[in-house]
């Protein structure tokens, strides 16, 4: 019971909290279903309870009370306390009124007015201007009256407690006394029952007075009685069959049905398939594209919608809801539509360290990995040439529907140069190519094949020439135009290596081998001239 000004506000602060956890609770991805369910049924239990004291309290303040003509000796204190809020004095004013110290008030109504003498009760009874007359029985049965009148007021007469009447599961019949945010009190005859909002009925009541109204005369079902506290908890939606039973062959997975959006969160909608019966859409299951998007902007309460039935958990009381579902699969679709070697144009959505994300029709995107934006330049240095907003062409490379992932290439729109000379075998190791120059430095020379301009190589200063007094860079010029050997190429750089030192060692071996040896007494200058004879007579 709340006693002040002060644990008012506590209990306030203490509801709220708990309200938040509850949040928390559902929301929780890593505990499982049932701790979720267990943790949120201890937790809406305590809130339960703080409503029902935070209604009391507030009741008494606003002068609602009822003081009733026969009680019990040991509910008089608990009597006296209401009285006490009601009358609008706080612990210190009675304290005051009783000459005594507001800490004595503050542990009397604490302990309930454990270890209070008669008396003490008495008087604070009479500075309340409660009038108190006990009936005594003695040990003849005959009954004495002791009338303690110190202030006229209303007359408290202890005699009996009413909870001990009734028991649990019993059914009675009530009237609605009072309606608050979290239910009903309904008097059940002098004794006052809650009705909380979730035991009203199977479906989701927002608030009571949806169903109910003051002075209505209802038919409840005594569900808890606490036996320390005196509170009775009553329900409507126990006299109804459960809306459960039988629910998985009534919603098999799969089937497509249509219900109403009752309640939107941050995690998802739930949505009434029938009274009592709700399904939760999770925010993953709204919507194909949408992946960030509060479900707020995507449905809204009271909107019919078509669903499909993810899954069933009766023991759980539970039914998971899919909208996306209901509609195509705009992956699949566009897999469908569009094959790998598809051509395709889109605006630049994005641009990360590792690629582009390029809006394509149906709402999807598809990326662009830095390796297929250009054939022979490195990708952190092409994908500086786009911004977003642009808008590009680009070849499908392959779509995952299940990954919901769509690969692009944009260098796959022209010739992988490079690809088709390797694939030919032309940069096979030890080929021949010509070469042009078209740059000279200090470390060698760059040129471009002859007969595949697209590709380019770098000649070191060592492979210009066998000889080291020809291994200058600056006896070759612009434009001029030779032959080299092939003496690497790497597939996954895509880079050929290029020798002219290699190229003349292999012709002197093919000379030698063709022409004569130091063993026939041939100088090697000899043996080159007669090579370079018999190419000149080809």
């Amino acid at each position: 019971m709340i006693f002040s000004e002060r644990q008012y506000s506590v209990s306030q602060e203490q509801l709220n909290l708990l309200r938040s956890a509850v949040d928390l609770v559902r929301a929780d991805p890593e505990k499982p279903s049932w701790l979720r369910e267990l943790e949120r049924s201890a937790l809406e239990s305590q809130i339960g309870d703080i409503e029902q004291e935070l209604d009391e309290y507030a009741s008494l303040k606003s002068g609602d009370f009822a003081l009733n003509e026969a009680i019990s000796l040991e509910e008089l204190p608990r009597m006296l306390i209401r009285a006490r809020i009601a009358k609008g004095l706080s612990q210190t004013q009675l304290a005051a009124k009783l000459e005594l110290k507001p800490q004595q008030i503050q542990r009397y109504e604490a302990s309930n007015y454990m270890g209070a003498r008669l008396s003490r009760l008495v008087d604070v009874a009479a500075a309340l201007g409660v009038r108190v007359s006990i009936t005594f029985a003695d040990l003849d049965g005959q009954e004495e009256v002791s009338d303690h009148q110190e202030d006229a007021g209303p007359v408290a007469t202890p005699n009996t407690f009413a909870p001990g009447t009734l028991q649990e599961g019993q059914v009675v019949d009530g009237v609605v006394k009072n309606i608050t945010d979290y239910g009903a009190f309904v008097d059940l005859g002098g004794i006052d029952g809650l009705l909380h909002v979730t035991d009203m009925a199977w479906r989701r009541v927002n608030h009571p007075s949806e169903i109910l109204n003051i002075g209505q005369q209802v038919k409840v079902q005594i569900i808890r009685i606490n036996q320390e506290t005196h509170r009775i908890s009553l329900g409507m939606k126990q006299l109804e069959s459960d809306p459960w039973d039988g629910i998985s062959a009534k919603y098999p997975v799969g089937k497509k049905i249509s219900g109403t959006v009752t309640n939107i969160t941050d995690y998802g909608a739930f949505v009434e398939l029938e009274p009592g019966i709700e399904g939760l859409i999770h925010i993953s299951e709204m919507s194909w594209t949408k992946k960030n998007v509060h479900p707020g902007k995507i449905l809204s309460t009271s909107q019919e919608v078509d669903v499909v039935v993810l899954e069933v958990d009766p023991s759980k009381r539970r039914i998971s809801l899919g909208l996306k579902q209901t509609l195509e699969n705009p992956w699949q679709a566009f897999a469908y539509s569009h094959p790998a070697g598809t051509e395709v144009e889109g605006e630049v959505k994005n641009k990360t360290e590792f690629g582009l994300f390029i809006g394509l029709e149906g709402d999807v995107d598809g990326m662009v990995h830095l390796s297929d934006l250009d054939w022979n330049r490195p990708g952190e240095q092409v994908i500086e040439e786009y911004n977003k907003g642009d808008v590009v062409k680009a070849v499908v490379l392959d779509v995952d529907v299940d990954k919901e992932r769509i690969s692009l290439g944009i260098k796959q729109l022209g010739r992988d140069a490079v690809g088709e000379a390797a694939a030919s075998g032309e940069l096979r190791k030890n080929a021949v190519v010509s070469c042009e120059v078209i740059a000279v430095n200090d470390g060698g020379v760059e040129v471009k094949l002859v007969n595949h301009e697209d590709i380019t190589s770098f000649i070191r200063r060592n492979d210009l020439a066998r000889d080291r007094d020809d291994q200058r860079p600056e006896r070759f010029s612009v434009g001029q135009v030779f032959d080299a050997r092939v003496v690497n190429w790497s597939k996954k750089d895509r880079k050929v290596m290029l020798s002219i030192k290699a190229l003349e060692i292999a012709e002197e071996k093919e000379a030698v081998a063709q022409f004569g040896s130091s063993d026939s007494g041939a100088s090697l200058g000899d043996i080159l001239g007669a090579a370079l004879k018999n190419r000149g007579g080809e």
